[in-house]
C-alpha cells in the first residue's frame, strides 16, 4: 500500500488509494460521542457502554469490509454505496469513533445539553447521508 491518503473526501477512498480519515469520519466521531453520552445518561455502566458501542461499530465496518472486499456478486444501489471501502478507512474510523467515546465518557452535561446534541446529531447525521447518498449515486 504506497499510494495512500491521510486526508481525504467522502468518496475518495478506494481500495486503489485508501484514505485513512474522510468527512465521513465525523459522523463515526460523532457516534462514539453521542452514543456514549446517551448511556451514560440512562446510567449504564461505562465499560459495557463503550463495548456495546464498538460491537455495534465493528459490525458496521465489517459490513463495509464485506461489500468492499468480499462481495462478488452483482452490484445495486446499496453494495454499489457500501462497496470501495478501504481497510485503511476502516481502521481510520475505528480509531476516530473510539476518540468520540473517550470524549464523551470526558464530557459534564446536563440533560438539555443532551437534547440538544442529539437533535444536532440527527440533523448533521441526515443531511451528511443524503450528500453521501447523492455523491455516491451520481458517480
Amino acid at each position: 500500500m504506497t499510494n495512500y491518503k491521510i486526508l481525504g473526501y467522502c468518496g475518495e477512498d478506494s481500495k486503489e488509494i485508501p484514505v485513512f480519515i474522510d468527512q465521513c469520519s465525523v459522523l463515526h466521531f460523532l457516534f462514539g460521542y453521542v452514543g456514549i453520552l446517551n448511556l451514560n445518561y440512562f446510567k449504564i455502566n461505562q465499560v459495557y457502554s463503550a463495548l456495546l458501542l464498538f460491537v455495534i461499530h465493528t459490525v458496521y465496518e465489517i459490513k463495509d469490509y464485506y461489500f468492499s472486499y468480499v462481495y462478488k456478486d452483482k452490484q445495486n444501489l446499496f453494495t454499489k454505496i457500501f462497496a470501495g471501502n478501504s481497510l485503511l478507512n476502516c481502521i481510520g474510523d475505528t480509531i476516530v469513533f473510539i476518540l468520540g467515546i473517550i470524549l464523551g465518557i470526558n464530557t459534564y452535561y446536563t440533560f438539555n445539553t443532551m437534547i440538544t446534541i442529539n437533535n444536532l446529531y440527527i440533523l448533521f447525521s441526515t443531511v451528511s447521508i443524503y450528500f453521501i447518498l447523492t455523491l455516491n449515486t451520481s458517480i
